[in-house]
């Protein structure tokens, strides 16, 4: 049996400020061509599937352009003969069933409880699907139980998961949290996991895989982005991960000249840029560490801070400019002050931590321009974590 097996699409109408709209754009016609991308390939390889592990869309509601869409893919699977089966996640929860009566014949959800499908490859092996979609934003049971085993009167079965190892701290354990000991006994071939935007493999034989996302949404996800092609047969599995994204996310440094103008500095980091859109055969989206030495002159390093190099750059798409000091940079590595944050992240006074960041994040033009104001968003949380690290910092500097 051949299948592919994608998850964590993440289709999505963004509604972002002007100034982010390039990038924002990019990523969403970026994901839509690694969609048919993948489609491409799962029908010039004759797939006997297409296995998608959850969130097909960043969120729970369901726009007429979002349907067309993943209507338009599914129809051309359909003209090859070629079945989907697929679980809905965290994000796309399903809470009006009849949004998924909308695909063609081809397609096949499971529901809001463990459920079981049969069907029969082109060359008569039998395979059973086992899965279940959220409808709502969390579940916080483990429901590997309620996956039957593998019977004899089948030669593959494949489970469908869209989850999260769990951890053993409730206040975590939100996304159907799995044992993986829990999960091999079921006598499964293969798990096809789903919500890690990050390719990773819990297990060989039999692979319980997660393929990672179709196409790296932020810039912390960086590195190739796609699925994985999967032959089952009587001796095991083969995995190739085939690559789908366009557009690809990577972080860099950038240790700056020094400079006496403000225009030559400015020359030096977009030759820079270019070098890097250059070295590679695909688009580039970048994070961008800017290290300023001790003996760079402060009009121009002020000058450098206030214009908006993302936007200045957008044709090169720059994901994030992060000025650095040199003296930042030496204490950003420093193992105590790493130890000391982690011991504030959890102390009594993060919460108060949290709100001062939270206001000061509300009122930075450059995070506004970068990012949908959604408190929920896990995106958005990162960057308050991120934003605390730099307040805890710059408290360690004037220490000093």
């Amino acid at each position: 049996m051949l299948f592919l097996h994608l998850a964590d699409l993440h289709l999505e109408e963004s509604h972002f400020s002007s100034k982010a709209q390039g990038l924002r754009q990019r990523i969403k016609s970026a994901t839509e061509e690694a969609l048919e991308k993948a489609v491409d390939l799962a029908i010039d390889k004759a797939v006997d599937a297409v296995i998608i592990s959850g969130d097909l869309y960043h969120t729970a509601e369901r726009s007429i352009a979002k349907l067309k869409r993943l209507a338009s893919e599914f129809s051309r699977l359909d003209r090859a003969d070629i079945p989907v089966y697929l679980i809905h996640g965290n994000h796309d929860y399903v809470d009006r069933e009849e949004w998924d009566q909308l695909w063609p014949s081809n397609v096949h959800v499971f529901g809001e409880k463990v459920e079981t499908m049969l069907f029969t490859t082109k060359k008569g092996e039998r395979v059973a699907l086992s899965g279940f979609s959220y409808h709502t934003r969390w579940i916080e049971k483990d429901l590997i139980q309620d996956f039957p085993s593998k019977g004899n009167q089948v030669d593959y079965h494949i489970g469908l998961l869209h989850g999260a190892e769990a951890t053993g701290n409730v206040d975590e354990d939100h996304y159907a949290p799995f044992q993986l000991a829990d999960m091999l006994i079921k006598g499964y071939d293969y798990w096809a996991l789903g919500h890690i935007h990050q390719r990773s493999c819990l297990n060989e034989q039999p692979p319980v895989i997660y393929p990672g996302n179709i196409q790296g949404r932020h810039r912390k996800e960086v590195g190739e982005k796609g699925g994985y092609l999967v032959e089952l047969n009587p001796d095991g599995a083969r995995l190739n991960f085939v690559p789908c994204a366009p557009l690809f996310f990577e972080k860099v440094t950038y240790e700056a000249p020094v400079r006496d103008n403000f225009q030559e500095a400015l020359a030096d980091f977009q030759h820079f840029i270019e070098r890097k859109q250059a070295a590679v055969a695909k688009e580039l989206a970048l994070d961008v560490s800017f290290i300023f030495h001790k003996d760079f002159p402060l009009s121009v390093k002020q000058a450098i801070r206030e214009i908006d190099l993302c936007h200045y750059f957008n044709q090169v798409y720059l994901a994030k400019v992060t000025f650095i000091e040199q003296a930042e940079r030496q204490l950003i590595v420093d193992q105590s002050f790493s130890e000391d944050l982690e011991k504030v992240r959890k102390s009594d006074g993060w919460p108060n931590l949290y709100q001062e960041v939270l206001s000061r994040l509300l009122a930075d033009k450059s995070f506004q321009s970068l990012h949908l104001l959604d408190l929920l968003d896990e995106d958005f949380q990162q960057e308050v974590e991120e934003m605390s690290q730099k307040i805890l910092l710059e408290d360690q500097l004037g220490g000093k």
